[in-house]
């Protein structure tokens, strides 16, 4: 009797342990096979992520360019992107509902704010989907099946949007930046004679008549005496034209003209010269300003030209305006206000109120801006810079290229980007193209082909740089 009740208890401890064991196993496959379709529901939704980001900022990326069927291009762009990735094993599509076109604004926290169909847009938010109703269907699972669930729906989204910037644009105005104006550059291409009659085609004594060329001027021998070539000219009883210079300064600058055909010519050509290489200080004949004077105007023209662009595209960017000669100064703090920005460039003179380069300064300039309180947190910084390259001071050109290169460096230690554009055939590319490395910009070169193309390559250019806009996710 004690043997079997001793047998049957043995034997139900058995049958409880399979059961016991069964139930277990049975409990661990359900939660191993969870585990796996977990694990590949969760990489799944880790590549649709990888698949929305990367359409959304291809997308955002045409926003950049206001023009043409901004809508239609945007979804084009995110669909081909999106198709590019692949999420569970599937090249991804993208229905029109998962392209929101839209504006990011900045809450009070400085957080940037999708908000959906508001105009202008600056903003894409991509959904990218493995869902039932969805082009790609529902995400197939391993072992859902035998828990009752074979597929999963499962989506990511992201929004990119174009960052506003702070940009400060500076501009050379050493003297050098009328060059192509003055008479040494003759030999390639000059527009000396616009200059004349943008100061409204003066006549003095007996100059009466813009020459085209040297051979055409009255020449008087460098032995007369300068007040005999005065009343030559019939200049005796003529009062100097500007608030700085004298009939004398003129004469004893064409005696000892720096191009030899010009020694000893006197007329008109050489009388404008005479004020765009030495009374071109606002001081001396401050209507230059208001002349085409070369590469100059062509500047004023671009920035102009980068100005209409922002607002066409309504950026939100904000503009201030630096210059420099042998030191910088600041004409504009940043601003909104496009119009003050083009107003104070076409104010501008080439050597208006200094003779040589001071690059180093004028960076530094605007860097001072760019991290002052006018700043804005959220906003790209960005410095252009116009220039001949041919930096000369604080001291010399080797001290002066020094000390350009050392404050683009503590620039981009800021994380300022950093733009430049030079001009004209005898520009120091090789300075500003280091420049424009350290800043993690881009250099851009215009030679001295003609005025006319190298003014609608300058616009080109300002234009490509209006359109550079930095692209992040925000979501």
């Amino acid at each position: 009797m004690n043997m079997f009740r001793a047998y049957h208890t043995t034997y139900y401890r058995r049958s409880v342990g399979l059961v016991f064991t069964a139930v277990t196993l049975t409990v661990m496959i359900c939660f191993v096979a969870l585990s796996v379709d977990v694990g590949y529901t969760l990489s799944v939704k880790a590549q649709l992520q990888r698949t929305a980001d990367a359409a959304a900022m291809a997308a955002a990326g045409r926003l950049t360019n206001g023009e043409g069927s901004l809508e239609e291009e945007v979804s084009e762009l995110a669909k081909t992107y999106s198709e590019m990735n692949k999420a569970g094993g599937l090249a991804i599509q993208l229905e029109e509902s998962d392209i929101v076109l839209g504006r990011a604004v900045f809450d009070e926290n400085g957080k940037c704010v999708f908000e959906a169909n508001e105009q202008p847009y600056d903003s894409v938010r991509v959904t990218a989907r493995l869902t039932s109703g969805s082009p790609n269907g529902p995400l197939g699972l391993f072992f859902g099946g035998a828990l009752g669930a074979s597929t999963a729906d499962v989506a990511a989204s992201a929004t990119a949007t174009l960052i506003p910037r702070d940009i400060a644009v500076v501009i050379d105005l050493s003297n050098s930046m009328s060059y192509d104006s003055q008479l040494r550059h003759e030999s390639t291409d000059i527009n000396i004679r616009e200059v004349w009659q943008d100061l409204g085609s003066p006549q003095f004594g007996n100059m009466q008549v813009f020459h085209n060329s040297a051979s055409e001027m009255t020449t008087y021998s460098s032995n007369l005496t300068t007040n005999t070539i005065i009343n030559n000219l019939g200049l005796n009883n003529v009062a100097y034209p500007y608030s700085g210079g004298t009939w004398s300064q003129y004469v004893s600058f064409v005696k000892g003209h720096s191009v030899s055909a010009y020694k000893n010519r006197y007329g008109l050509r050489t009388f404008v010269d005479f004020l765009l290489e030495k009374n071109h200080l606002k001081s001396q004949t401050p209507a230059l300003a208001q002349c085409r004077v070369q590469p100059m105007h062509a500047v004023k023209q671009a920035v102009e030209e980068l100005c209409n662009y922002l607002t066409l595209l309504n950026s939100g960017d904000l503009i201030s305006l630096h210059t420099y000669t042998e030191i910088a100064r600041q004409d504009c703090e940043l601003t909104s206000d496009y119009t003050q920005i083009i107003q104070a460039t076409y104010d501008q003179q080439a050597g208006g109120y200094g003779t040589f380069t001071n690059i180093g300064d004028g960076i530094n300039n605007a860097v001072a801006e760019l991290t002052s309180s006018r700043a804005r947190p959220t906003a790209k910084k960005v410095i252009f810079i116009l220039t001949d390259g041919n930096a000369n001071r604080p001291t010399s050109e080797t001290v002066g290229r020094q000390h350009a290169l050392a404050m683009a460096e503590d620039a981009a230690s800021l994380g300022i980007q950093i733009f430049t554009v030079t001009l004209g055939t005898t520009a120091n590319q090789d300075l500003m193209r280091n420049i424009a490395a350290t800043g993690k910009g881009t250099h851009y070169h215009i030679p001295t082909f003609s005025i006319e193309q190298y003014e609608e390559d300058l616009k080109t250019i300002f234009r490509t740089l209006g359109g550079k806009r930095p692209i992040r996710l925000i979501e």
